[in-house]
């Protein structure tokens, strides 16, 4: 990527662009995390990160189900980065034959384990249920998904104000 700022620098005032490092930044964190994770399998212990509080972004879980150091993969919307990125994370462990769990937001991941042939089970913590007019129902102990469209949820206008930060 250049900016039209550099060329006119190179072009009329003879300074060269810097040249580019001899590595690739994400690369090299991502190499880095992997051979951490290698190194916490071998020895049979957790890595950190699993023990304080989850994982963010995609690449992590790479890593996790590529070493085999889960048997379940529990992944939390917020922290891996959103709806797509959360199936993306099911799909991998469906390639590895893992199943796959819900961390909080019950109202809108029972929508996504449903949609994964791996999926397992919604862990139900209703911290969010009061931002909703209505959720999904429990009946017999399962969360019932409703037919409206979308993820059929309608946000409480009254709670969010209450709410409101």
């Amino acid at each position: 990527m250049q900016c039209p700022r550099c060329f006119w620098l190179d072009a009329r005032l003879k300074i060269t662009r810097p040249s580019s490092p001899p590595f690739n930044i994400n690369k090299t964190i991502d190499e880095l995390f992997k051979k951490e994770f290698d190194v916490h399998r071998a020895a049979g212990t957790q890595h950190p990160i699993m023990t304080a509080g989850g994982l963010t972004g995609i690449v992590p879980f790479r890593h996790m189900v590529e070493a085999r150091s889960v048997d379940i993969v529990m992944i939390d919307v917020a922290r891996v980065g959103g709806v797509t990125q959360w199936m993306k994370v099911a799909g991998m462990a469906e390639a590895f034959n893992l199943p796959v769990v819900s961390h909080v937001m019950p109202e809108i991941l029972v929508h996504m384990v449903a949609a994964c042939p791996n999926g397992l089970t919604v862990e139900y913590m209703p911290w969010t249920r009061a931002l909703y007019e209505e959720t999904p129902a429990i009946e017999k102990g399962q969360l019932v998904l409703g037919d409206g469209p979308g993820l059929g949820l309608k946000f409480d206008e009254k709670a969010l104000t209450r709410f409101k930060a």
